[in-house]
């Protein structure tokens, strides 16, 4: 008897529970997130490395050389990290033997690209491509850090709407930053 009221007393719970079962909550990626680093040349001796961090075991990451003209695309589930290393060293080790977060002749960027960050809940609006044009203040030798900067990010929707421009300005003292490591 005691089980048959606690039973009859779930269910009488369960049905009473409102429930919003025909509303839908979604979040979109865009399409593309791509990645450009607009002021390289003003590093001549420096090569930008994005990382690709893959999550699942037994798999390596992903690594690419960045340049200032071609737009490097992402992976959207992954988290992406830069490294800057000197081209001479790099050309000597080999892109693929250096292990990226232990080498200390490598400098970590101060910037990360997480793919959870582009995730909005826009019903009316679906974003194609999100450019994101990084660029570089220096090395903080303090920090042992390359430092980034998002300079501008260009959201691209589709079906017609108009692009979506924001500038940023570095919020950091470029005087306290050198040009090389």
């Amino acid at each position: 008897m005691k089980n048959l009221k606690f039973l009859l007393l779930l269910l009488v719970t369960i049905t009473s529970i409102s429930s919003f079962g025909d509303i839908i909550i979604t979040k979109s990626f865009p399409n593309r997130i791509c990645v450009k680093v607009n002021n390289l040349n003003d590093f001549p001796d420096i090569a930008v490395i994005g990382v690709s961090e893959c999550l699942a075991p037994f798999t390596k990451d992903q690594v690419d050389i960045i340049d200032s003209i071609s737009c490097l695309n992402i992976n959207k589930l992954y988290p992406f990290t830069f490294y800057a290393v000197k081209k001479a060293y790099l050309e000597k080790k080999g892109i693929n033997n250096i292990n990226w977060k232990k080498d200390k002749n490598v400098k970590k960027s101060n910037v990360a690209i997480n793919p959870d960050d582009f995730k909005h809940v826009d019903w009316n609006a679906k974003i194609d491509v999100v450019e994101l044009h990084l660029d570089i203040a220096g090395y903080d030798k303090d920090e042992a850090a390359f430092i980034f900067y998002l300079s501008k990010r260009i959201v691209k929707y589709e079906k017609n709407i108009p692009d979506d421009v924001k500038t940023y300005n570095f919020e950091g003292d470029f005087s306290k930053l050198k040009k090389s490591f």
